[in-house]
């Protein structure tokens, strides 16, 4: 049976763990610190065999060197270890370079992952999708997508992040939505200045400051939820495109002038 479960590194990091909870393997995907996933492997007594790299950025790799140690030292929670990363920014710290198209599983990993590559928050950023016999589809989006949010312009372009979250937009939605940091309160906020009438989004702010006062994350979302309260996958919707139009202080149309007008807007909210 395969379950995932968050590690926290940094601040508001999510080191995301997918587990088998029988075979006692797993994957991490985006470990920019090393020493809280270690401690979690020999907590939960399991063996990690993949680490998968959205991005380039410290705070997703930052901890493939002091793997990359422990491997050469022959550590037993790291046996067969292999660090995938981007094909389109090459590290020396990846064994397997990825990219679209690419299909991640092994001998342990009952079900297989789509490689997405969905930049514009960077321009060598992946995503890694499953879709499951039973139950809800996972979808792994690094800094791509957040809850009631998206990542800054950190290499990539406009026309690139808006076109990625459209993409990720049309997956199902019950699709399950594991995004790299804890950003929903603050997102909300933001979404709540575009939409002040959405009914939606106070329902869901009340929801999830109830769940950051007990310690617990407020992610994953859904595909489903986000396309209700999440601006950035909204910019046809006249409220949205009407206060984008309010923010540049000129009519901006739907779809990508809306999106550049919020993503600016955000950057100094």
């Amino acid at each position: 049976m395969l379950e995932v479960r968050p590690v926290k590194t940094f601040v508001d990091n999510y080191v995301w763990m997918i587990i088998d909870t029988q075979q006692r393997f797993a994957v991490a995907i985006d470990p920019g610190q090393a020493q809280p996933v270690m401690d979690f492997l020999e907590t939960e007594q399991l063996q990690l065999s993949d680490i998968w790299i959205t991005h380039r950025h410290p705070d997703h790799i930052g901890g493939l060197e002091q793997f990359i140690a422990w491997r050469e030292q022959a550590h037993p929670r790291l046996a067969s270890l292999v660090i995938k990363g981007p094909k389109y920014t090459p590290q020396a710290t990846y064994d397997q370079l990825i990219g679209a198209g690419t299909t991640l599983t092994n001998t342990w990993l009952n079900r297989s992952f789509e490689v997405l590559h969905i930049p514009g928050h960077t321009e060598d950023h992946l995503g890694f999708h499953s879709t499951a016999a039973t139950g809800p589809n996972w979808l792994f989006v690094g800094d791509t997508l957040f809850s009631g949010g998206c990542g800054r312009l950190l290499g990539g372009t406009p026309e690139q992040l808006y076109q990625s979250l459209q993409s990720l937009s049309r997956f199902s939605a019950d699709t399950l939505i594991f995004c790299a940091h804890e950003y929903t309160i603050n997102n909300l906020k933001f979404a709540q200045h575009v939409e002040p009438n959405n009914s939606q989004l106070t329902q869901l702010q009340q929801k999830i400051s109830m769940l950051r006062q007990s310690g617990q994350p407020s992610i994953p979302s859904t595909i489903a939820r986000e396309r209700t309260i999440n601006p950035f996958l909204r910019c046809d919707q006249p409220q949205v495109v009407a206060s984008a139009s309010q923010y540049a202080q000129r009519n901006v149309g739907p779809g990508l002038a809306t999106f550049v007008a919020l993503r600016q807007w955000k950057d100094s909210f």
